[in-house]
């Protein structure tokens, strides 16, 4: 299935906000208890399940930004 434009920005907004929020690669991992291949998709653009955009709602990720592009629901 081709992926669209929308899904591949929310992969690639979805990296950016685990990088806000965990700093480092190895934090994130260990953070979001995923595995170097989900960071890997995410940022090939690949879409995050329901369940980890709920753990980064968690540790104060912005879901709205992931899945808007706009920050704070806005």
């Amino acid at each position: 299935m081709a992926k669209h434009k929308g899904d591949i920005e929310i992969g690639h907004r979805m990296v950016e906000e685990v990088y806000r929020v965990f700093g480092t690669y190895t934090k994130a991992i260990n953070g979001l208890c995923c595995g170097k291949a989900a960071i890997s998709y995410w940022q090939e653009g690949g879409t995050p399940g329901g369940f980890m955009l709920a753990k980064l709602h968690h540790f104060g990720g912005d879901v709205m930004y992931v899945l808007t592009g706009k920050r704070g629901g806005k």
